[in-house]
């Protein structure tokens, strides 16, 4: 079956949630839930890393891999808080910056 390519029209309202996980207690999930609800209560279709959860034999290749892929869905890049001390987070604001995709940055409280 043939995948449909996403024109940047459809991924207007399409958002990437980013940010640090390794050595956050439960890999930071809490905050990238807490954000992907607020954008889908906002009307957002959100992809959310952190749905996916931690896998039993994945690798953080296997992760980004599979990470990239939903980014590439998407017409904007939620950063949270820390993002720069991550390298998957790094390679998402990279590729997000490179392709044209809205930045959006946390505010620290």
């Amino acid at each position: 079956m043939k995948q449909k390519v996403l024109l940047k029209q459809d991924r207007e309202n399409r958002i990437y949630i980013a940010g640090p996980m390794t050595g956050y207690p439960n890999y930071n999930f809490e905050a990238f839930n807490r954000i992907a609800l607020d954008y889908f209560n906002s009307g957002w279709d959100v992809e959310n890393p952190a749905e996916h959860g931690v896998i039993d034999g994945a690798t953080w290749e296997d992760y980004m891999m599979f990470d990239l892929t939903r980014l590439g869905l998407c017409g904007s890049i939620y950063m949270l808080d820390g993002w720069r001390e991550s390298k998957g987070a790094c390679i998402e604001h990279a590729l997000a910056i490179t392709f044209g995709l809205e930045v959006i940055y946390q505010v620290e409280d």
